[in-house]
């Protein structure tokens, strides 16, 4: 099993928001909405990292009650935290 970045739980928590928001009924049904695989949606969920693309779609699925820096909290960590 791949082991996530340290805002793997927070991700899993928006996606499975997304879930609710959007009204797929599970995550399986998330996967055929983005048609994506179910594979992929498990590693984003396991890994904490969504593609920047995806996070948008899955805003938008949820008219934004699921923001993109809620499934991209490493983009945003970065932007305010830079090295």
């Amino acid at each position: 099993m791949e082991h996530g970045n340290e805002f793997a739980g927070d991700v899993k928590a928006a996606i499975d928001d997304v879930v609710v928001e959007a009204s797929t009924k599970s995550v399986n049904g998330l996967a055929r909405r983005l048609d994506v695989s179910k594979q992929a949606l498990s590693k984003w969920r396991n890994t904490g990292m969504v593609p920047p693309l995806r996070a948008l779609e899955m805003s938008l699925m949820t008219e934004e009650k699921v923001s993109w820096k809620r499934l991209l909290p490493d983009v945003v960590y970065r932007h305010h935290n830079p090295e």
